[in-house]
């Protein structure tokens, strides 16, 4: 049962335990070795959204490589360097923070901001 709250299978844990009682023990360990069946497939075949996640470079990447004009992290960019940017033609090469522009790496790794402006409210 440990194995199941670690993995966060709440729903079918709290599902089993409620229903323990009632169910001939039989049944119970059925329910139980399915679950343990699934997180262990799970384990083996990893999903999107695993691949996606397993870390926040793994992240940056997919988000980068999705085609849009404006993003959250262009808006905390802009907020963050540009408002008092004093640099001319800043859109081209001339950025002199170029590392950070573009990059949801940069965005990820920023606190949240809870001063209303945070582009992800």
């Amino acid at each position: 049962m440990e194995r199941l709250t670690i993995r966060e299978f709440n729903f079918d844990r709290d599902f089993v335990a409620s229903n323990l009682q009632s169910w001939p023990i039989a049944q119970a360990l059925k329910k139980l070795q399915e679950i343990e069946d699934a997180m262990e497939d799970r384990e083996l075949r990893p999903t999107y959204f695993d691949k996606i996640t397993a870390s926040p470079a793994a992240l940056a990447e997919f988000l980068a490589a999705i085609p849009t004009l404006e993003t959250p992290w262009d808006e905390v960019f802009q907020r963050t360097y540009c408002t008092a940017c004093q640099a001319e033609n800043c859109d081209a090469e001339n950025c002199p923070h170029q590392a950070e522009r573009n990059s949801p790496a940069w965005f990820l790794a920023q606190e949240v901001a809870d001063d209303g402006n945070d582009p992800l409210r």
